[in-house]
């Protein structure tokens, strides 16, 4: 009884003290919280004032008559050709036992040309900031189909009415909110398009019609469209022009292709999103200009301040044009076409392929690559950076693998490569991407067969590693720029890109080059010294896989390197 009383006792004293505590402590938080409100819708206030004003200002713009720009002819890509020696094809169709000789090679002979203006081009790369948008984007991932936990109720409300089995139906709506899917190779996106396919109307590409257009998509409402592109861009990990290609399929899925709606609405999304765009017409046609830090191939251009401006149709013709020559804003930023991410598309399997080692058949790679991803790098526009032609293998080599081949092949080429020295894990590498007999008697999806490039594509074209893995022929730089990506993710050591220019009557040729950790015991002494390091040749397109093995006829004193990310 004594017990009971005492506990009454205590509990009628405490609860006061306990209520007053815990009132101190709400009221405090409570501070915290709405101090924090204050200053983060103070923010987003002047986000919004800053993003209005440019839009006010540029609207303006556009209204006024726009000046007259002369076209130019795009740069034409290089004409050199891959070619090999006849002897090195000679030994393809009938390959030797692998030589033992260890010969020095004469240090005159492979004196490399170390270009530095190839090491700028990749630190360039590293130094590039992400473009800036004008809206405030989600801070998470989002698709209208995986909302968040505090928007539960209005997730199930929306999984009610979009059905799997009616796929006709192409607007969803709810709450205000009109869902548009689009399929963007292969992958199903969807968008909040509010009523702009009923707003939207640019029959003539006159600049008081555009200017009306932007105003409109301006308004507040129209926001979370460009967040819903902004977040599908960081879900699918989109790089500049794939952000660009899939804001282009939206706005036609709305609009109809190359319609003069779709053009202003993919112009304008970029826009908002951070990069630097023009618009221009021709007579009624409306045009999107776009720059880039890269000079794209066979693509015309206007020169405008200073910049050389792209049209986002591929039909757009050298033409005069008008354009409205002023920036939105002083940080809008040309795209890139470097991808810093593996890009992420709905996996649609290739028929399975295996490539396998003649010298070590325990070395192989059995490997579907995800036709949608192909479809994407068809249609990739091939360029360089700056003046400097060699660029052009940076991007491929630098861009990523596809992290549903990677999980297919790299586990077994890794326990197969365990345990090996440095040299001798490369030897494997390379033994495994040589190429075989370029006559049709080899089977193409059990090896990769050599085939110059304008006998199957019409002229020369780059491979990023997943297509080398995906088509049944490929080349020297294919080759080499496949290795370089092997090396760097299953081994981890540095690799350059080695270009050997050929004489005007022959085609050049691309191998790499490996600095090794410890010095290799394997093949000959074929290396030269970049940055007080030594690089060791190693060509996967050579007969012989040891490193430190060139490929016989090539011109050491012609060659130069290309400096790749060690990533």
């Amino acid at each position: 009884m004594k017990n009971i009383c005492f506990g009454l006792f205590l509990i009628l004293f405490t609860c006061p003290v306990y209520a007053q505590q815990k009132s101190a402590y709400d009221r405090v938080r409570d501070s915290i919280r709405a101090a924090y409100d204050r200053r983060r819708q103070l923010k987003i206030d002047e986000y919004e004032r800053f993003r209005d004003s440019c839009n006010a200002a540029y609207a303006k713009f556009l209204a006024k008559s726009w000046s007259r720009f002369e076209g130019k002819k795009g740069l034409e890509p290089p004409k050199e050709e891959m070619r090999l020696p006849e002897e090195v094809l000679e030994q393809m169709r009938h390959p030797k036992q692998m030589e033992a000789k260890q010969q020095t090679a004469n240090a005159e002979e492979t004196a490399f040309n170390v270009r530095g203006v190839v090491s700028s081009v990749r630190d360039f790369f590293k130094r590039l900031q992400p473009p800036k948008p004008m809206v405030k984007e989600r801070s998470s991932k989002w698709t209208r189909r995986k909302q968040q936990v505090d928007e539960q109720d209005y997730r199930e409300g929306i999984q009610e009415m979009v059905q799997e089995d009616v796929p006709e139906q192409p607007l969803i709506e709810e709450t205000g909110v009109f869902l548009m899917p689009f399929d963007f190779y292969g992958t199903e996106m969807q968008v909040d398009i509010g009523k702009l396919r009923d707003e939207l109307h640019l029959p003539k590409a006159a600049s008081g019609a555009v200017s009306k257009a932007w105003t409109l998509c301006s308004e507040t409402r129209y926001v979370s469209l460009i967040q819903d592109c902004l977040s599908l861009k960081r879900e699918y990990h989109l790089g500049d022009w794939a952000y660009l290609q899939m804001i282009k399929t939206m706005a036609e899925e709305a609009f109809g292709k190359d319609s003069n709606e779709s053009i202003f609405l993919t112009a304008y999304i970029y826009c908002q999103s951070g990069y630097r765009i023009r618009l221009g017409n021709d007579g009624d046609k409306l045009l999107m200009l776009f720059t880039t830090h890269h000079q794209i191939y066979r693509k015309p251009y206007w020169p405008i301040d200073n910049q050389n401006f792209y049209s986002l149709q591929p039909s757009q013709t050298m033409s005069t044009i008008h354009v409205c020559d002023k920036a939105i804003n002083a940080q809008e930023q040309p795209l890139s076409l470097w991808m810093k991410e593996p890009l992420k598309l709905e996996d649609t399997s290739s028929k399975p392929r295996t490539i396998q080692s003649d010298k070590y058949p325990n070395i192989k790679m059995e490997v579907k690559v995800n036709e949608n991803l192909i479809r994407y790098y068809n249609d990739y526009p091939n360029s360089q950076l700056g003046e400097d032609v060699l660029t052009r293998w940076a991007i491929y080599a630098d861009t990523p693998m596809n992290e549903e081949v990677k999980k297919q092949i790299y586990p077994a080429l890794q326990d197969q490569l365990k345990d090996l020295p440095e040299d001798e894990q490369v030897c494997r590498l390379l033994s495994l991407i040589q190429p075989r007999d370029t006559t049709y008697g080899v089977n193409p999806w059990q090896s990769l067969v050599y085939r110059y490039d304008d006998v199957c594509w019409g002229g020369d074209r780059a491979f990023f590693p997943e297509e080398t893995l995906y088509y049944p022929y490929s080349d020297c730089e294919d080759h080499a720029i496949l290795f370089s990506r092997l090396v760097r993710d299953l081994i981890g050591l540095k690799v350059l890109l080695v270009y050997y220019k050929a004489p005007e009557s022959a085609g050049g040729h691309l191998a790499a080059a490996v600095h090794f950790n410890q010095t290799p015991s394997m093949g000959n002494s074929d290396a030269f010294s970049y940055d007080g390091e030594i690089y060791h040749i190693c060509d996967p397109t050579n007969w012989d896989p040891r490193p430190g093995v060139s490929m016989n006829g090539m011109n050491y004193k012609a060659a130069q390197v290309i400096l790749l990310n060690s990533e």
